[in-house]
């Protein structure tokens, strides 16, 4: 009876056990998807789920575990936090960009000073673009990659190339995105880990296919996270240098020119008028000549048109002309008032 109830008394602490790990699985799985992906995960676990169930209905545990042990499998399902005083807390993560305006007497010994400088500190050149100006001025832009211990020194070295007419730096504070994704990533290995064992002791086909789909998931995450991770730590171990040179502006005083030369230039000038003006009277008589059938043409319809219209504006005149005559006859003639006198005398 007692081994019948210690038998009973193992089963049940062994299935507790494998429920917690699996409990906190979904819970690190769900908070890492959370973060990370945006695919469901519901039919996953329910399909770990049944395939712990039937595992703990199909096999009988081993020993009975401990309390000691049970807390250690649950403490490995808890987040793993950096430890304080760690670097990752201690010493802040920046981020930090460096921009220098400076004017130098030679672009391009500048340029080679400045790639022999590279090389001295462990650093690149990563963009180089030259330009010149209508006043032969000469003018560049760089960008370098510097480790971040060495950005003050390399900045001092190349502030003595030439005169600095501008400089700042700025910095961006990312340790709590390291920490963060440091964690996840830790979270996400713990949880590869768990899966890994739930599929040893998973014995069904579609139960291993739904635990590895889960480990698949968490995997690409793991990538996702590591490479982010990695490009900040990159960022943070150098720095980028953005700098703009040029050379100064030169001045030249306007050169006078002889009397004898300006007297050439004016005839050389007036001559070139006439020829030009020669040129044009005769492109424009040889143009009128071409041209010529179509405008008598079109002199001609000009001139019958003013014709006609000058033709029925003088017979209009005149037959008002005419009226005016006839009804001048039709009128009775009236004697004027000396004519009896005349008469009488």
């Amino acid at each position: 009876m007692a081994r019948l109830i210690s038998t009973r008394l193992g089963k049940g602490l062994s299935s507790g056990l494998l429920f917690s790990l699996l409990g906190a699985v979904m819970v690190t799985s769900c908070a890492s998807s959370y973060e990370s992906s945006s695919a469901p995960r519901d039919m996953a676990g329910s399909a770990m789920n049944n395939a712990i169930e039937a595992d703990i209905v199909a096999q009988s545990a081993p020993a009975l575990p401990t309390d000691g042990a049970v807390q250690e499998k649950s403490a490995e399902s808890l987040p793993v936090e950096p430890a304080p005083g760690s670097p990752s807390q201690s010493k802040p993560q920046l981020i930090k960009t460096a921009d220098l305006s400076m004017e130098v007497e030679d672009t391009s010994t500048a340029i080679q000073a400045i790639s022999q400088l590279m090389g001295q500190e462990q650093g690149d050149i990563l963009n180089l673009n030259e330009s010149g100006s209508s006043d032969a001025r000469q003018s560049a832009n760089l960008s370098l990659r510097i480790p971040a211990a060495r950005l003050n020194a390399t900045l001092e070295k190349l502030a003595a190339l030439g005169e600095v007419e501008n400089r700042s730096i700025s910095a961006q504070d990312v340790s709590g995105q390291i920490v963060d994704t440091d964690a996840r990533l830790r979270n996400l290995r713990k949880q590869e880990e768990m899966l890994l064992k739930i599929m040893e002791k998973s014995g069904e086909v579609p139960d291993v296919l739904a635990v590895s789909q889960e480990l698949a998931n968490v995997r690409q995450n793991i990538e996702q996270i590591d490479a982010q991770l990695k490009l900040l730590k990159s960022q943070v171990a150098y720095s980028t240098i953005n700098i703009y040179l040029s050379e100064p502006a030169t001045f030249s005083a306007p050169s006078r020119t002889k009397f004898s030369t300006e007297l050439k230039n004016t005839w050389e000038e007036s001559t070139d008028s006439v020829l030009g003006f020669s040129r044009g009277l005769i492109k424009l008589g040889l143009a009128l000549l071409v041209w010529s059938p179509y405008l008598g043409i079109l002199a001609l319809l000009i001139w019958g048109a003013k014709r006609s219209l000058r033709n029925r504006r003088d017979r209009r005149i005149a037959r008002k002309q005419a009226a005016m005559q006839q009804a001048a006859m039709q009128q009775p003639t009236q004697p004027s008032p000396t004519a009896p006198s005349e008469t009488q005398s």
